[in-house]
């Protein structure tokens, strides 16, 4: 959100509802704590959840439970180019939909962030 970018502070839907005027977005800004940054890393742990998709899907081999197929038909009158901006911002903006998950040395499955890696939209 911009004015979340623009101010370094975090800021929802909801607050901007409860703080409607200037005034009171400055009071609201004026408490808040400047949004908590990290460092990436080289590679992460699985989530609960993707720990529990993961042991599904290799107990499960050629199983498509978690796979949602849609086919969509778009009018010919579609802007591709801005269909393909929107979908690598969107990437951009959420990395683990870029992510590539293997084996660590233990034997631990991990998730590595593929920031660099070109996008094929």
């Amino acid at each position: 959100m911009l004015l979340a970018k623009a101010t370094d502070k975090p800021v929802s839907i909801q607050d901007l509802k409860s703080h409607p005027t200037v005034r009171d977005l400055e009071t609201f800004f004026a408490g808040q704590m400047a949004a908590e940054t990290y460092e990436t890393q080289a590679d992460y742990p699985l989530t609960q959840t993707q720990n529990g998709i993961l042991v599904e899907c290799i107990s499960h081999p050629g199983s498509t439970f978690y796979n949602i197929p849609a086919l969509f038909k778009l009018s010919e009158k579609i802007d591709t180019e801005r269909l393909k901006a929107a979908i690598e911002k969107t990437i951009e903006a959420h990395p683990y939909l870029n992510m590539t998950i293997f084996t660590d040395d233990q034997g631990n499955f991990r998730a590595r962030r593929n920031d660099d890696a070109a996008l094929q939209v």
